[in-house]
């Protein structure tokens, strides 16, 4: 009954608590992500793609009928979000972002709400306290790789809650975590420079793409003009050292 007034309603007013929520947080801890429209209109997207996501991953489970849902039972799409946010904005607004999303996906979806809840706030703060020094676009695969390994215990946990050592279902769980990671470094990897294009935001990993002293534009400094390359480096050392 998800198009009736009444529940058409209550999604309105919980809609307006979160953002509210959300609102005076970062007016009070964050006013530059308020007053910057690239950095505003960056975290909207993300947010909405990550919804999106889990909504169209929730229809298309629900329409299956071979027991897809029975296998794929706790999604893990925060994870996305988490690192997105923490590369491109900060820690902060990551993890306040991934603590929401968490309890918003969770209420929302045909899932398992306490367990999809625990699994997916845990696995955003790994993915947030991993992808803190990413220097390298490759190294989001090491990121989620490293969400996955901690998933491993949480799901045995879930098992012998039930007083079970052993279940087929750990199995199906662990391959389709391990899914939707692959499936997250890929998008992430894909997505980053399109985000960085379109909202000017400058990461640290494209910093230091640039560094790399075997960019064509790097090596043709200092094939051209050395003595210009050699005063580049000894400033950015002094310029280093001062910081």
């Amino acid at each position: 009954k998800i198009w009736e007034p009444l529940p058409l309603i209550g999604s309105l007013i919980f809609a307006t608590i979160i953002t509210l929520i959300g609102g005076f947080y970062f007016r009070i801890s964050h006013k530059d992500l308020i007053y910057n429209t690239h950095k505003l209109a960056l975290y909207a997207t993300i947010i909405i793609l990550t919804l999106l996501i889990a909504k169209v991953t929730e229809y298309f489970l629900l329409q299956n009928v071979s027991g897809l849902l029975e296998v794929i039972r706790y999604p893990l799409f925060v994870p996305f979000a988490a690192i997105l946010l923490c590369v491109l904005l900060n820690e902060e607004i990551a993890l306040f972002s991934t603590c929401f999303l968490a309890v918003i996906l969770g209420l929302s979806l045909a899932v398992d709400h306490s367990r999809f809840i625990a699994l997916n706030l845990i696995a955003g703060v790994v993915a947030i306290l991993t992808s803190r020094l990413l220097r390298k676009r490759k190294e989001v695969f090491v990121v989620c790789a490293k969400v996955w390994l901690c998933c491993i215990p949480i799901f045995f946990v879930y098992n012998f809650a039930q007083d079970s050592f052993w279940s087929i279902f750990i199995i199906s769980d662990l391959t389709s975590t391990f899914a939707f990671l692959i499936l997250t470094s890929i998008l992430i990897v894909g997505l980053l420079p399109i985000l960085e294009s379109i909202f000017h935001v400058m990461t640290d990993i494209t910093l230091m793409e640039y560094m790399d002293p075997n960019s064509e534009l790097l090596r043709r400094l200092s094939v051209e003009a050395p003595g210009t390359y050699q005063h580049c480096l000894v400033v950015g050392s002094i310029a280093e050292a001062a910081a």
